[in-house]
């Protein structure tokens, strides 16, 4: 749906050569992340001190022009994260543009969120997430239904940054003291010259990163049923989000969308077995999606269930 990008350095000085390569990689992965958002763009630098925050409502390659000072690295920055917008049913104005920022709380979004409407009223359902962490700590996540990849800063903390997924792609690196993520592992693969796709943070835990080394700090989170939504997979394709307006969808994207409309599965679309949706799973195969039953997802997770020769990925 999104894309989230960006880097944590490990406090050491670099020359001007060493950080002009980071910022080569970080506008490299940010022009590969478009693919996965064309509506607007963000950015924030944290340093010591107050962050740098840039959003507009443009795409990828316009905005590395407009922001080109901001993203100039030295060894003043703590860490720089990106994010490319695909927006999903709200409008695309500069407003609506990562990151957020709720309190001491300012991050990113990849994902979609049902009941934003349980904390507030907002122009986009990300908000809700960071009101949640505010009232709730970690425990605010699992009050939310949908599905997430976050990146975020917290000023009581300006030192370190936190990430967490569940349901949502966020991959890792780390190259040369430098920390790296991106919400497409085969574009940290590219933008970094590795000869494997990284790994990706485990689901359902947040990890605290300070100087480019990760801790986990939480227990385990799973965030409110994804089985609330009607879901429709689609490329090349015209949707309805909820009846008000047509989007396209990107390739290998998950379109959620709670149009009552829409198909409803009770079944596994592996085995085809009578499935409750509370123990459904997500799976992802070449840019398909599939509701599965709990048995056949840990199949597949170890290995058991392969398409073409090719085993099944995970959204």
């Amino acid at each position: 749906m999104c894309g989230i990008l960006g880097f944590q350095s490990d406090g050491k000085k670099r020359n001007r050569a060493e950080w002009r390569a980071v910022e080569a990689i970080f506008r490299s992965l940010f022009a590969l992340n478009e693919t996965r958002g064309g509506h607007g763009c963000g950015l924030l630098v944290s340093r010591a001190k107050k962050p740098t925050v840039v959003r507009h409502a443009v795409r990828a390659d316009e905005f590395m022009t407009e922001a080109i000072d901001q993203m100039r690295c030295d060894d003043g920055v703590l860490s720089m994260v990106g994010h490319t917008r695909y927006a999903t049913g709200s409008k695309r104005g500069s407003k609506q543009c990562h990151p957020f920022k709720d309190g001491h709380l300012r991050g990113f979004h990849n994902g979609v969120i049902g009941n934003d409407s349980d904390f507030g009223k907002f122009d986009v359902d990300s908000k809700a997430i960071w009101k949640a962490m505010r009232e709730h700590g970690f425990d605010g996540i699992e009050k939310l239904n949908g599905w997430a990849a976050l990146v975020w800063r917290d000023e009581t903390d300006k030192r370190a940054m936190y990430l967490f997924r569940d349901g949502a792609p966020l991959a890792f690196s780390k190259q040369n003291g430098i920390l790296w993520f991106s919400s497409d592992p085969k574009h940290l693969q590219l933008a970094l010259g590795l000869k494997e796709e990284p790994k990706q943070l485990l689901e359902g835990y947040v990890y605290r990163a300070e100087n480019a080394t990760m801790t986990k700090v939480s227990d385990m989170i799973v965030m409110g049923a994804r089985q609330t939504y009607q879901t429709s997979y689609v490329y090349g394709e015209k949707y309805t989000w909820k009846g008000r307006e047509d989007y396209s969808a990107l390739e290998g994207d998950v379109v959620v969308a709670d149009d009552p409309g829409l198909a409803t599965l009770e079944t596994c679309e592996f085995c085809g077995d009578p499935t409750d949706r509370a123990d459904m799973e997500l799976a992802e195969f070449s840019g398909t999606g599939y509701f599965v039953c709990e048995s056949c997802f840990a199949e597949a997770e170890d290995g058991l269930w392969e398409v073409n020769g090719k085993a099944i990925d995970f959204i």
